[in-house]
Protein backbone atom coordinates (compact mmCIF):
# COMPACT_ATOMS: atom_id res chain seq x y z
CA UNK A 1 0.00 0.00 0.00
CA UNK A 2 1.79 3.11 -1.18
CA UNK A 3 1.45 6.74 -2.18
CA UNK A 4 -2.08 7.23 -0.85
CA UNK A 5 -3.19 10.71 0.18
CA UNK A 6 -4.27 9.56 3.63
CA UNK A 7 -3.37 6.38 5.56
CA UNK A 8 -1.85 3.37 3.89
CA UNK A 9 -3.65 0.62 5.86
CA UNK A 10 -6.28 1.09 8.59
CA UNK A 11 -7.87 -1.87 10.42
CA UNK A 12 -10.47 -1.59 13.18
CA UNK A 13 -12.02 -4.60 14.89
CA UNK A 14 -11.99 -3.31 18.46
CA UNK A 15 -15.79 -3.26 18.43
CA UNK A 16 -16.03 -7.00 17.70
CA UNK A 17 -17.99 -9.16 20.14
CA UNK A 18 -14.92 -11.32 20.78
CA UNK A 19 -11.16 -10.86 20.85
CA UNK A 20 -10.57 -11.30 17.12
CA UNK A 21 -6.94 -11.34 15.98
CA UNK A 22 -5.29 -9.24 13.25
CA UNK A 23 -2.40 -10.76 11.28
CA UNK A 24 -0.37 -8.84 8.70
CA UNK A 25 2.44 -10.45 6.73
CA UNK A 26 4.84 -9.49 3.94
CA UNK A 27 3.59 -5.98 3.25
CA UNK A 28 5.55 -2.93 2.14
CA UNK A 29 3.70 0.22 3.25
CA UNK A 30 5.34 3.46 2.17
CA UNK A 31 4.87 6.98 0.90
CA UNK A 32 1.40 7.63 2.34
CA UNK A 33 0.30 11.10 3.42
CA UNK A 34 -0.75 10.11 6.94
CA UNK A 35 0.17 7.02 9.00
CA UNK A 36 1.32 3.94 7.19
CA UNK A 37 -0.35 1.28 9.36
CA UNK A 38 -3.05 1.70 12.00
CA UNK A 39 -4.61 -1.28 13.84
CA UNK A 40 -7.16 -1.11 16.65
CA UNK A 41 -8.22 -4.51 17.96
CA UNK A 42 -9.25 -6.47 21.05
CA UNK A 43 -7.31 -9.58 20.10
CA UNK A 44 -3.73 -10.44 19.22
CA UNK A 45 -1.95 -8.25 16.66
CA UNK A 46 0.82 -9.84 14.61
CA UNK A 47 2.91 -7.97 12.05
CA UNK A 48 5.60 -10.04 10.32
CA UNK A 49 7.91 -9.57 7.33
CA UNK A 50 6.54 -6.06 6.84
CA UNK A 51 8.16 -2.66 6.28
CA UNK A 52 6.58 0.73 7.01
CA UNK A 53 8.53 3.77 5.84
CA UNK A 54 8.30 7.28 4.41
CA UNK A 55 4.75 7.89 5.66
CA UNK A 56 3.23 10.96 7.29
CA UNK A 57 5.18 13.41 5.20
CA UNK A 58 2.32 15.95 5.20
CA UNK A 59 1.68 15.59 8.97
CA UNK A 60 3.46 14.36 12.08
CA UNK A 61 1.38 11.18 12.45
CA UNK A 62 3.15 7.95 13.52
CA UNK A 63 4.31 5.50 10.93
CA UNK A 64 2.68 2.65 12.87
CA UNK A 65 -0.03 2.60 15.56
CA UNK A 66 -0.90 -0.80 17.07
CA UNK A 67 -3.51 -0.66 19.84
CA UNK A 68 -5.33 -3.62 21.38
CA UNK A 69 -5.79 -2.07 24.80
CA UNK A 70 -9.56 -2.60 24.43
CA UNK A 71 -8.93 -6.30 25.02
CA UNK A 72 -6.29 -8.64 26.43
CA UNK A 73 -4.36 -9.73 23.35
CA UNK A 74 -0.62 -9.68 22.72
CA UNK A 75 1.33 -7.70 20.10
CA UNK A 76 4.16 -9.13 17.99
CA UNK A 77 6.14 -7.20 15.37
CA UNK A 78 8.94 -9.18 13.75
CA UNK A 79 11.35 -9.34 10.87
CA UNK A 80 13.95 -12.08 10.60
CA UNK A 81 17.66 -12.12 11.46
CA UNK A 82 18.46 -12.50 7.76
CA UNK A 83 16.13 -9.67 6.67
CA UNK A 84 15.77 -6.94 9.25
CA UNK A 85 12.75 -4.80 8.34
CA UNK A 86 12.82 -1.00 8.16
CA UNK A 87 10.36 1.22 10.02
CA UNK A 88 11.82 4.60 9.26
CA UNK A 89 11.76 8.06 7.75
CA UNK A 90 8.17 8.63 8.85
CA UNK A 91 6.96 12.18 9.42
CA UNK A 92 6.11 11.50 13.07
CA UNK A 93 7.02 8.71 15.53
CA UNK A 94 8.19 5.43 14.07
CA UNK A 95 6.01 3.00 16.05
CA UNK A 96 3.56 3.35 18.93
CA UNK A 97 2.12 0.28 20.70
CA UNK A 98 -0.60 0.27 23.37
CA UNK A 99 -1.68 -3.04 24.87
CA UNK A 100 -2.75 -4.97 27.94
CA UNK A 101 -0.87 -8.09 26.85
CA UNK A 102 2.70 -9.10 26.16
CA UNK A 103 4.60 -7.12 23.51
CA UNK A 104 7.48 -8.47 21.42
CA UNK A 105 9.41 -6.40 18.84
CA UNK A 106 12.26 -8.13 17.03
CA UNK A 107 14.61 -7.83 14.05
CA UNK A 108 13.71 -4.31 13.00
CA UNK A 109 15.45 -1.03 12.20
CA UNK A 110 13.41 1.86 13.62
CA UNK A 111 15.51 4.71 12.29
CA UNK A 112 15.35 8.23 10.87
CA UNK A 113 11.84 9.14 12.05
CA UNK A 114 11.02 12.82 12.51
CA UNK A 115 9.87 12.29 16.10
CA UNK A 116 10.31 9.43 18.59
CA UNK A 117 11.45 5.97 17.56
CA UNK A 118 9.53 3.30 19.52
CA UNK A 119 6.97 3.69 22.31
CA UNK A 120 5.41 0.70 24.11
CA UNK A 121 2.80 1.08 26.86
CA UNK A 122 1.37 -2.19 28.13
CA UNK A 123 0.28 -4.25 31.13
CA UNK A 124 2.30 -7.30 30.07
CA UNK A 125 5.91 -8.26 29.47
CA UNK A 126 8.02 -6.37 26.93
CA UNK A 127 10.73 -7.93 24.76
CA UNK A 128 12.91 -5.84 22.45
CA UNK A 129 15.14 -8.26 20.56
CA UNK A 130 17.73 -7.42 17.87
CA UNK A 131 16.39 -3.95 17.12
CA UNK A 132 18.30 -0.86 16.00
CA UNK A 133 16.79 2.50 16.97
CA UNK A 134 18.99 5.19 15.43
CA UNK A 135 18.82 8.83 14.38
CA UNK A 136 15.25 9.59 15.39
CA UNK A 137 14.51 13.26 16.04
CA UNK A 138 12.89 12.63 19.44
CA UNK A 139 13.71 9.91 21.96
CA UNK A 140 14.83 6.48 20.86
CA UNK A 141 12.89 3.94 22.95
CA UNK A 142 10.36 4.24 25.79
CA UNK A 143 9.12 0.96 27.31
CA UNK A 144 6.46 1.29 30.01
CA UNK A 145 4.65 -1.48 31.90
CA UNK A 146 4.83 0.20 35.28
CA UNK A 147 1.07 -0.06 35.79
CA UNK A 148 1.04 -3.83 35.39
CA UNK A 149 -0.38 -5.83 38.30
CA UNK A 150 1.70 -8.85 37.20
CA UNK A 151 5.21 -7.50 37.97
CA UNK A 152 5.83 -7.98 34.25
CA UNK A 153 9.44 -8.06 33.03
CA UNK A 154 11.22 -5.93 30.42
CA UNK A 155 14.02 -7.47 28.33
CA UNK A 156 16.15 -5.51 25.84
CA UNK A 157 18.70 -7.71 24.09
CA UNK A 158 20.54 -8.51 20.91
CA UNK A 159 22.91 -11.11 19.59
CA UNK A 160 25.41 -8.25 19.24
CA UNK A 161 25.89 -5.18 17.14
CA UNK A 162 22.52 -3.53 17.79
CA UNK A 163 22.29 0.02 19.08
CA UNK A 164 20.07 2.83 20.30
CA UNK A 165 22.24 5.71 19.13
CA UNK A 166 22.17 9.28 17.85
CA UNK A 167 18.58 10.08 18.80
CA UNK A 168 17.60 13.69 19.48
CA UNK A 169 16.34 13.13 23.03
CA UNK A 170 17.05 10.28 25.45
CA UNK A 171 18.12 6.84 24.24
CA UNK A 172 16.46 4.06 26.28
CA UNK A 173 13.88 4.75 29.00
CA UNK A 174 12.29 1.81 30.85
CA UNK A 175 9.57 2.18 33.48
CA UNK A 176 8.50 -1.09 35.11
CA UNK A 177 7.61 -2.75 38.39
CA UNK A 178 9.20 -6.03 37.32
CA UNK A 179 12.74 -7.18 36.54
CA UNK A 180 14.64 -5.29 33.81
CA UNK A 181 17.41 -6.94 31.77
CA UNK A 182 19.60 -5.27 29.12
CA UNK A 183 22.05 -7.43 27.16
CA UNK A 184 24.46 -6.67 24.28
CA UNK A 185 23.14 -3.19 23.49
CA UNK A 186 25.03 0.01 22.69
CA UNK A 187 23.34 3.27 23.74
CA UNK A 188 25.48 6.27 22.79
CA UNK A 189 25.42 9.88 21.53
CA UNK A 190 21.79 10.59 22.35
CA UNK A 191 20.65 14.17 22.97
CA UNK A 192 19.57 13.68 26.60
CA UNK A 193 20.36 10.83 29.00
CA UNK A 194 21.48 7.57 27.45
CA UNK A 195 19.76 4.97 29.65
CA UNK A 196 17.17 5.30 32.42
CA UNK A 197 16.00 2.02 33.98
CA UNK A 198 13.45 2.43 36.78
CA UNK A 199 11.60 -0.38 38.55
CA UNK A 200 11.66 1.22 41.97
CA UNK A 201 7.87 0.96 42.31
CA UNK A 202 7.96 -2.86 42.21
CA UNK A 203 8.26 -5.26 45.10
CA UNK A 204 10.45 -7.84 43.35
CA UNK A 205 12.92 -7.97 40.49
CA UNK A 206 16.20 -6.21 39.98
CA UNK A 207 18.05 -4.56 37.10
CA UNK A 208 20.63 -6.62 35.18
CA UNK A 209 22.98 -5.21 32.53
CA UNK A 210 25.22 -7.52 30.48
CA UNK A 211 27.88 -6.72 27.85
CA UNK A 212 26.46 -3.32 26.97
CA UNK A 213 28.03 0.05 26.15
CA UNK A 214 26.49 3.28 27.44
Amino acid sequence: SSNNLYCGVTIYNDQATGNQAVTIGSWNIYGNGLSGLIVYSKGNIGVTETQVSDNGQITTTPGVILDNSAGSGNVTVAGTPSWVRYFGNNGGPGMTINSNGNVSVSNLDINDNKSNGLTVDTQGTILLDNVNVINNWGYGVKLDNIDSTKLATVIVRSAGGKSINDNGDYGLWVLSNGAITVTNIEVCRNGDFGVWLDNSSGTTGGVTINNSIF
